[in-house]
C-alpha cells in the first residue's frame, strides 16, 4: 500500500515539471507571471524541492528580464522606423499639382515645384522738370511717364514670358515676349522687348543714372520686334545675336499716342553684342569691370507722312526733357536710308564709386530724292566719371 503511494507521488513530480516547463517555454509578461505562481504552489505542496523550484524560477526571472530588454528595443525600432516614415513623407517631392499664392514683390501664383509661375506687378513713375529759363521748346511740366502693369512668370521651368502694358497715356503693350531658357548658353527670345546695344539703353529705368537715359542711347536701337539667340557661355559673359523687325522705333520711346507700326516705311536690321563682367569669375562680388561692344547693320524709316503724320517712328535726337529737336533722318529727304552702327561701353565700379562711358559710330548712307548719293557719319559718346551709389552690391 506504501509503495504503491510512493509509484504515484513519482509520477506527479515529472508531470509538474513538463507543465512548467511548457508555461515557462511560453512568451509574454503574463505568462511569466502566471508562471511563477505555478512554481509557488507546487512548491508549497511538495511536489517540487527547493532546488528544482530555484533553478525553474531563475530561468523565469531571466526569460523576464529579456522580454523586458526586447520589449524596450522593439519600442526604439518602432519609433526610428516612424520617425524615416515622417522624414521620407517630408522629403518627397511635392505634388506638381499643388499651388502656392503669395504675395511678395507683388501678386505670385506658382507651382509647388516651382516649374510654374505666374507674378503681377506695377510700377509708377512721375517726373517733374523746372527750367530757370523756359522757352517754348523747354517748359516747366510735370507728367506720369511710365504707370506699369505687367504679368511675367514661367511654364514648364523653361519657357519664361512677360506681357507689359503702360497707361498713363494711351495704353500701349511695351514689352510682350516669351524666352526659350533651355540652357544658359543658348536661350531663344522672340517678342516684343529691349534689345541689347547700349549698355544704358539696356539697363532698366530704375537704375540709371539720371531721369533720362543718356543722349548717345537716342541713336541705337531699344524696343522693338524680333528675334534674339542669347545666352551666358562663360562666367560675366554675354552675348546676343538678334534679327529686328525695325517697325516700331529705335529711340523715340514711349509716347502719349503709343508706338508707330508703320510697315510701310521700317526697317529690317541685324545686331550683334558681346560683353564681359571680369568681376564675376573673380568672384569680385561688390564690384564692376564691364565692356562691351555691339554692332548692328540694317535699313532706318524716314517717311513722316502717311499713316500717322509723326516722327515717333524714325529716328531722331532731341534734349533730355524732349523739347529741341536737332536731327532727324527725314532730313536726308529719302523713305529709308541704309544705317550701321558701333559701339562700344565700359563701367569700372569700386564700392560705392563707379565710372561709365560710352561710343556710338552711326554711318548713314543712301540716294536722295534728287538722285544724289550722300554718305553721313554721326559720333556719339558719353562719360560719367563718378556715380556715387549707396547700394554696390545691389547695382553689381
Amino acid at each position: 500500500m506504501k509503495g504503491t503511494v510512493l509509484s504515484k507521488k513519482c509520477s506527479i513530480r515529472p508531470l509538474a515539471l513538463a507543465v512548467a516547463a511548457s508555461l515557462y517555454l511560453g512568451s509574454g509578461t503574463a505568462v511569466a507571471d502566471t508562471t511563477e505562481d505555478l512554481l509557488n504552489m507546487l512548491k508549497a505542496k511538495g511536489v517540487l524541492t527547493k532546488d528544482e523550484y530555484d533553478v525553474l524560477t531563475k530561468r523565469v526571472q531571466t526569460e523576464k528580464k529579456q522580454q523586458r530588454e526586447e520589449a524596450k528595443k522593439a519600442a526604439v525600432e518602432e519609433s526610428q522606423k516612424a520617425a524615416k516614415a515622417a522624414m521620407a513623407e517630408g522629403g518627397k517631392k511635392p505634388d506638381p499639382t499643388d499651388v502656392k499664392v503669395s504675395f511678395k514683390n507683388g501678386f505670385v501664383i506658382q507651382t509647388a515645384d516651382g516649374k510654374n509661375s505666374l507674378a503681377i506687378k506695377g510700377r509708377i513713375q512721375a517726373d517733374n522738370r523746372d527750367y530757370l529759363d523756359g522757352d517754348g521748346k523747354n517748359t516747366d511740366v510735370f507728367e506720369l511717364r511710365r504707370a506699369y502693369l505687367y504679368a511675367m512668370g514661367k511654364v514648364f521651368d523653361k519657357y519664361e514670358f512677360m506681357m507689359l502694358g503702360n497707361f498713363s497715356g494711351t495704353p500701349q503693350a511695351v514689352f510682350w515676349y516669351m524666352n526659350a531658357h533651355w540652357w544658359d548658353e543658348a536661350q531663344l527670345e522672340f517678342g516684343q522687348f529691349r534689345f541689347p546695344f547700349g549698355q544704358n539703353e539696356w539697363t532698366n529705368s530704375r537704375n540709371i543714372d539720371f531721369m533720362e537715359r543718356a543722349l548717345p542711347m537716342q541713336f541705337v536701337t531699344g524696343i522693338d520686334r524680333g528675334v534674339m539667340l542669347h545666352g551666358l557661355p562663360l562666367s560675366g559673359m554675354y552675348y546676343g545675336l538678334a534679327g529686328v523687325n525695325g517697325g516700331l522705333r529705335t529711340n523715340a520711346g514711349l509716347n502719349g499716342s503709343g508706338l508707330s507700326e508703320n510697315n510701310d516705311t521700317d526697317g529690317k536690321g541685324f545686331i550683334g553684342h558681346l560683353s564681359f563682367n571680369a568681376a564675376e569669375p573673380l568672384g569680385h562680388k561688390d564690384n564692376i569691370y564691364y565692356l562691351g561692344a555691339s554692332y548692328s547693320i540694317g535699313t532706318e524709316a524716314t517717311d513722316t507722312s502717311p499713316p500717322t503724320n509723326s516722327p515717333n517712328y524714325q529716328l531722331q535726337s532731341q534734349t533730355e526733357g524732349r523739347g529741341l529737336v536737332f536731327f532727324r533722318t527725314e532730313n536726308f529727304n529719302e523713305n529709308e536710308v541704309d544705317l550701321w552702327r558701333a559701339g562700344v561701353s565700359n563701367t569700372l565700379s569700386f564700392g560705392p564709386i563707379k565710372f561709365t562711358g560710352e561710343y556710338v559710330h552711326n554711318t548713314y548712307s543712301g540716294k536722295s530724292k534728287a538722285g544724289l548719293h550722300f554718305n553721313r557719319d554721326i559720333d556719339a559718346y558719353y562719360l560719367n566719371p563718378c556715380s556715387p551709389r549707396l547700394t554696390p552690391s545691389h547695382r553689381a
